[in-house]
């Protein structure tokens, strides 16, 4: 018995259309930073369709955790990671593994910039 706990997991594309994901078996875990590091979560979701699977393998594919009583609140939005959507096989059960970070940006984040002058190593990361 659930006593009124709901879980519910979105994935898609950022500003696209997703899938929501909330009577399923379900597992995993999110890990909150202490510092300003991104956050991460990990999750299992069990016998999802193969389109399902395609859509948490696009690059760029995000995820929505939510949980709660009655009315669950957010605790996890981010990035899947590359090569972060696996699929394993479990007897009968096949297992979507999905690995995602909050501020994916960092991850993927370039900078370009020029100077006209030499300058150290510790000025180029102030700048």
């Amino acid at each position: 018995m659930n006593f009124g706990r709901q879980l519910i997991v979105q994935i898609g594309p950022e500003g696209g259309e997703g899938r929501e994901f909330r009577d399923i078996r379900i597992s995993g875990r999110v890990d909150k930073s202490p510092t300003r590091g991104p956050n991460e979560a990990v999750l299992e979701l069990y016998n999802v369709s193969p389109d399902s699977i395609a859509l948490a393998q696009t690059p760029q594919a995000r995820v929505r955790i939510m949980a709660g009583y009655d009315t669950p609140r957010l605790i996890f939005e981010g990035n899947i990671i590359r090569e972060g959507a696996i699929v394993t096989k479990e007897g009968v059960d096949r297992i979507l593994s999905i690995e995602a970070i909050d501020g994916g940006a960092l991850r993927t984040a370039h900078i370009s910039e020029t100077f006209s002058q030499e300058l150290s190593m510790e000025q180029a990361f102030q700048a």
